[in-house]
């Protein structure tokens, strides 16, 4: 299977082009290795949701997937103190328009 397509919602490029170049190199590294291995990778389900959560460093991204249309959607990010800096639990069409990313 080919690498996930990656859904990046305005919510959360709001906050990720703000993040130093450095930290946005990890960030997306991360997201490619998730596209890479979606079936077989070991995401971490928030409780009571259907998001899950990747730890990047100090951060954290809250994403849902689609095993069927191999996809990726990115929703937010969080920062080290546990502060939600933009929308996580907004459904991914309620987050404004959608940029896509294939490897």
């Amino acid at each position: 299977m080919s690498a996930a397509t990656q859904v990046y919602y305005a919510s959360f490029d709001a906050v990720f082009f703000k993040l130093p170049p450095a930290v946005r190199r990890r960030v997306e590294s991360k997201i490619d290795e998730i596209g890479l291995r979606l079936a077989l990778y070991p995401h971490h389900q928030l409780k009571g949701s259907n998001r899950f959560r990747l730890r990047v460093g100090d951060y954290r991204i809250i994403y849902t997937f689609d095993l069927k249309q191999n996809r990726i959607h990115l929703l937010a990010r969080w920062s080290s103190k546990g502060n939600l800096l933009n929308l996580a639990f907004l459904a991914p069409s309620d987050c404004g328009k959608a940029r896509k990313h294939s490897l």
